[in-house]
């Protein structure tokens, strides 16, 4: 009779963690017609200014800018925006090299990715 695998778990933020860079810095970023600084520091701005939460200030003002910019921001063009973004060597095959890993340990690995980002830009690859 095979053993029962004990449950695993393991998660991940995306941006810095598997990918090296913000993933809205690839493509949206320059889509609005801005460098990363100058977005970032304008969040870090209204963040200050209005004593607001870090992530949902990013997120209102991806969607300020968008508009400003004409930038469509539906599901689909955060699938397409998310076709730039690279991960770090190694996370290709990573995740089903720990799997393998755990299974020879008795482990069952569950994967979970944590992170304010767009979920639509993640999941335009499989990890």
């Amino acid at each position: 009779m095979a053993r029962k695998l004990s449950t695993f778990a393991i998660a991940y933020d995306f941006d810095g963690t598997l990918a090296p860079e913000n993933m809205q810095e690839y493509d949206f970023v320059p889509a609005i017609g801005m460098k990363s600084e100058r977005f970032w520091q304008e969040v870090r701005e209204l963040t200050k200014k209005h004593d607001a939460d870090n992530i949902l200030t990013y997120m209102m003002h991806m969607l300020d800018k968008a508009q400003a910019a004409e930038v469509p921001v539906r599901k689909e063009n955060f699938v397409d925006f998310g076709r730039s973004v690279s991960l770090f060597e190694g996370v290709n095959g990573w995740f089903d090299r720990i799997n393998a890993y755990g299974k020879k340990q008795g482990l069952k690995v569950y994967h979970y990715i944590i992170s304010s980002g767009i979920r639509e830009m993640m999941r335009v690859r499989p990890l």
